[in-house]
């Protein structure tokens, strides 16, 4: 079978590349661990150059035949940046979307919250360039001059890609609208916005449609399009279809709800842009966000625990937030946090409470997201989702049929779908309904959202 499409996909855990034909069957894969990032206490930092290599070297592995010449699109995690001097050379290391240096400046300029969302979609959040960029220039005067008179470039780690494979730097619309830089609406870098955090316009780089990307490797691959990761796996898992919600639980943890055309805010959640193609309106899809949950998870995990019928430890709560608290609240100072002292639990039973955790953080943002609207389908998708006690205990908690997409390398898939015409075959699911295992959920969910009321106070 000769591939028709190949996806690359720049994630936090892995980077992976694969070729596929046209029913949307993988027909090779490569793939490897995404360099190291450095954590000092907020910072959290990496080198851009290993990303982009990692990402050609997989290229290469993929021993593409000079006949086959493959349409690709190009996945990316979102919000990890680096900043350059007109040369090109580092200015400052990667900047991990993890990073929340921001922390303290998101909390001195909250007043500006309302504004930010109207513009970016977006809540006001150390993850997102916008606020690190403000956090930076306060502390390097030279950088900050700099940044004010366009004398730097910023790039995402998309921009990056492009731009070493000898395509114009640019970016598309849905990694631009996680910097909190962009107005979702216009479509355009919003000069309020890099006023308010400080940088010239001119030192962003170009944004284009999502099926714009033109660039041609050294082996003939042509890359078409490319889309931030969540609006891939969208794209690769229900297609963005507005009757579906998404649960997509992996390094990260998101809900989303496409919500077609509609630009619509929702008080502590995100609006983010889906895909915009030329000639095509934007779609977008709302999003609550549960940070870092993946890692936490895995420091943790002692094995798979069965859900029971009643609760082991109807006392014990846990927040798996890992790189702070994220919606509807965003607590960058509140992370991994257990009701009991850490000390006084067994490593099960922790376990056991960080999955718990991770079911009531998806339950309030389901209703949170679904206030107005009721989604006639729940998808459950991701590497957690392969976790027994999550998808029975979701079904049980939401009261409604859970379905498990049995599905994977969704991204990298949805990164092909959108580059080319592909006709993949929809990916089979597994249904888990509400069942009396895991009855005890309802009433502690109650419970677990007075102690997080405490302790957000």
């Amino acid at each position: 079978m000769s591939p028709v499409a190949l996806g690359l996909d720049l994630g936090s855990t892995r980077i992976k590349a694969g070729l596929l034909a046209q029913d949307g069957s993988l027909i090779r894969l490569v793939a490897t661990d995404s360099p190291a990032l450095h954590r000092t206490g907020a910072l959290c930092v990496g080198d851009a150059s290993e990303y982009v290599a990692a990402a050609t070297g997989l290229l290469a592995r993929l021993s593409i035949e000079p006949a086959e010449k493959p349409i690709a699109g190009l996945s990316c995690q979102r919000s990890s940046f680096i900043l350059q001097d007109l040369d090109g050379r580092a200015v400052t290391p990667m900047i991990s979307w993890q990073d929340t240096r921001a922390a303290a400046w998101c909390r001195d300029h909250r007043a500006f919250q309302p504004e930010f969302h109207r513009l970016s979609g977006l809540m006001l959040s150390a993850h997102y360039v916008g606020p690190k960029i403000a956090s930076i220039a306060a502390a390097d005067p030279l950088l900050a001059n700099a940044l004010r008179d366009g004398q730097v470039r910023l790039r995402t780690l998309d921009t990056l890609l492009i731009d070493a494979l000898d395509g114009e730097p640019s970016t598309d619309p849905t990694m631009a609208a996680r910097t909190g830089l962009f107005d979702i609406e216009q479509l355009d870098w919003s000069e309020g916005l890099c006023a308010r955090f400080g940088l010239d316009p001119r030192c962003l780089p170009r944004v284009r449609p999502s099926d714009e990307m033109d660039c041609t490797t050294a082996r003939g691959v042509h890359f078409r399009s490319s889309l931030a990761d969540q609006s891939a796996g969208l794209v690769g898992l229900t297609g963005a279809d507005t009757d579906t919600l998404l649960i997509n639980l992996g390094t990260g943890g998101f809900v989303l709800r496409p919500i077609g055309d509609r630009s619509m805010r929702v008080d502590g959640y995100l609006t983010g842009i889906l895909r915009a193609d030329r000639g095509s309106a934007a779609t977008y899809a709302l999003e609550g966000t549960i940070s870092g949950c993946g890692p936490a998870i895995d420091r943790y995990r002692t094995g798979r625990p069965v859900l029971e019928a009643r609760d082991p430890t109807p006392d014990l709560f846990a927040i798996p937030d890992d790189a702070g608290l994220g919606a509807p609240h965003w607590r960058p100072d509140i992370g991994v946090t257990f009701s009991h002292a850490e000390t006084s639990i067994d490593r099960e039973a922790a376990y056991r409470a960080l999955l718990e955790g991770l079911l009531f953080r998806v339950r309030e943002i389901h209703d949170g997201l679904m206030q107005d609207a009721h989604a006639k389908r729940v998808a459950l998708a991701g590497g957690l989702s392969a976790e027994p006690f999550l998808a029975q205990g979701l079904a049980t908690l939401l009261g409604r049929t859970v379905e498990r997409i049995d599905a994977t390398e969704v991204t990298l898939r949805g990164a092909a779908i959108a580059a080319c015409d592909l006709r993949p075959t929809e990916p089979a699911a597994t249904p888990y309904l509400p069942s009396k295992t895991g009855s005890y959920l309802e009433g502690k969910y109650t419970r677990w959202r007075a102690w997080l009321a405490d302790l957000l106070r």
